[in-house]
C-alpha cells in the first residue's frame, strides 16, 4: 500500500516516515521503538502512575554518557574523563529522582489530579535564524544532541507546564540530564512554602 506524505510505516523494531512524490516513495526518517514510545510519553506515565522506579530508565547514566562522549575527551586524561562521567551521572540521577518525587507530591497536595491528566502538547525550543529562539512541536526524529522538552498537561480545568531539562540524544533515544521543572501552572493556587520549594528546584 502506498502511504501518504508524512505517514509512518511500522515494523517490529522500527518505524519510518515516508513522503510521496508522484510514483516515488521516499523514506525521510526512521525511528526505533524506543522513540515511538518516546521520553515525554514515558515520563508522563511515570507521573500518572506514581512510579519513581521508572525514573532511572529515563536518565543519563555512566554508559550513556560514555556513548555520547566517545572520541571526545575534551582535553582530559582518561581518568579525568571517567571521573567527569561518574559525576555527571550521579548528578543526573539525583536531580531526576528528587525533582520527580517533590514535584509530584507538591502538585497532588495542591489538588492536581494525575488520574485524569492528559498531555495537550509537547514542545521544544530551537534557534531559528534572526528570530532567536522559538517554540516548536517536538518530533522524536529531531537530531539535536541536547534540548529541553516542555509538556503541557491538563487535568480537570487545571494546567501545568512540566519541563524535562537537558534531554540528550544517545543511540536514537533521549534521556534526562537535569531532572524535572515546573514552569507554569493555572487553575489552582500553590501556597508560599510550595512556591519556594518549586523555585528552589528551578535554580
Amino acid at each position: 500500500m502506498v502511504k501518504g506524505s508524512g505517514d509512518r510505516v511500522m515494523h517490529n523494531s522500527f518505524s519510518c516516515r515516508v513522503a510521496q512524490v508522484g510514483a516515488l516513495v521516499i523514506i525521510v526518517g526512521c525511528a526505533t521503538q524506543r522513540e515511538e514510545r518516546d521520553l515525554a510519553e514515558v515520563a508522563f506515565a511515570a507521573f500518572v502512575d506514581d512510579s519513581p522506579e521508572t525514573v532511572p530508565d529515563l536518565v543519563m547514566n555512566e554508559s550513556r554518557y560514555r556513548a555520547m562522549t566517545a572520541g571526545d575527551d575534551r582535553g582530559m586524561t582518561g581518568q579525568e574523563h571517567e571521573n567527569a562521567i561518574e559525576e555527571a551521572s550521579a548528578r543526573a540521577a539525583e536531580s531526576a529522582s528528587r525533582t520527580f518525587g517533590e514535584l509530584r507530591r507538591l502538585l497532588v497536595a495542591s489538588g492536581f489530579d494525575w488520574s485524569s491528566a492528559r498531555v495537550v502538547r509537547v514542545e521544544t525550543v530551537v534557534r531559528q535564524g534572526m528570530m532567536g529562539t522559538v517554540r516548536v512541536p517536538f518530533d522524536a526524529l529531531r537530531t539535536e544532541q541536547r534540548l529541553d522538552l516542555h509538556l503541557v498537561i491538563e487535568s480537570g480545568g487545571k494546567a501545568i507546564e512540566l519541563k524535562l531539562d537537558d534531554c540528550f540524544l544517545v543511540d536514537g533515544a533521549r534521556y534526562i540530564g537535569d531532572g524535572f521543572r515546573l514552569q507554569t501552572w493555572s487553575g489552582f493556587e500553590l501556597d508560599a512554602a510550595t512556591l519556594a520549594e518549586i523555585s528552589a528546584r528551578n535554580r
